[in-house]
């Protein structure tokens, strides 16, 4: 009965997208200090619009500076995944982030192909910032993209946008990620390829539900019950150790990156 308890407590849930962004917000939002932070916005609000089927623009009227260390644009609720929020890493911290370009109706060559936002195969969310800066994440199950644009004021997505990389800096990653974008676009690569994928994403989801129920105030057989199911030790009660063993690896690993530099799983992308 405790364990359903246990597991009812616990606010943290996986998604199954794992790209190494959203595994390190399923990283921060474990780290105390962003909780601490995050407690002291509860009055305060993102403006959000839907642009068209289930795609919303969130926008807001305050920048948030202090975020850059955490790696993040503006904040972002730690009780939600990183799909149901609208979580934005910050370009200077994001390395891949790429700037775009409305491409203006009248320059449309009708011979050539662009890529038509509305038609791009991924989960979009679209965010204004204080200083008019635009920014989408296009996200699916195995790659997460950022793109962003100055001073635009976009009211639906019925457009066609040129891609760029803005600095020399990074470079080689930015390129890539337009050769992603492209790619997933025109259908040379598939949307369901781990692109930005772990390759053991399952195991940093087993350390972060490993984590949560000591967080929750779990003991070693509670935590053993959760991950090996409450049979395990019913039918094996001489593994109690070596499965404590086990869990607690899992444990460790997870708090080495709460605890530590996450941002470098951003890094790997």
């Amino acid at each position: 009965m405790l364990l359903g308890c246990m597991a009812r407590k616990l606010i943290h849930k996986i998604s199954r997208w794992h790209t190494y962004p959203s595994c390190t917000w399923e990283t921060l939002r474990r780290v105390d200090a962003y909780l601490e932070y995050y407690k002291t916005l509860q009055n305060q609000s993102l403006d959000a619009v839907i642009l068209s089927g289930n795609i919303t623009q969130y926008s807001s009227n305050k920048l948030y500076p202090e975020l850059e260390e955490f790696g993040l644009l503006f904040p972002a609720n730690p009780q939600h995944s990183a799909v149901e929020a609208p979580v934005f890493w910050h370009p200077n911290r994001f390395q891949n982030v790429v700037r775009f370009n409305v491409i203006p109706k009248e320059e449309i060559d009708p011979k050539q192909r662009y890529l038509k936002l509305s038609d791009f195969p991924a989960h979009r969310t679209h965010f204004r910032d204080a200083n008019g800066g635009y920014h989408i994440r296009l996200l699916g199950e195995k790659f997460w993209f950022q793109i962003r644009c100055d001073n635009l004021d976009l009211i639906d997505e019925n457009i066609y946008i040129g891609l760029e990389f803005n600095r020399i800096e990074n470079m080689q990653k930015r390129l890539e990620t337009i050769k992603q974008i492209a790619g997933i676009y025109n259908g040379s690569i598939d949307k369901s390829a781990p692109l930005h994928t772990p390759n053991r994403a399952d195991l940093h989801r087993t350390s972060a539900l490993v984590y949560d129920v000591r967080a929750s105030g779990g003991t070693w057989k509670d935590t053993i019950n959760f991950h090996f199911g409450e049979e395990y030790l019913i039918n094996n009660p001489d593994n109690f150790e070596p499965a404590r063993s086990t869990v607690r690896n899992y444990q460790k690993r997870a708090e080495r990156f709460i605890y530590g530099d996450y941002l470098k799983i951003l890094d790997q992308t």
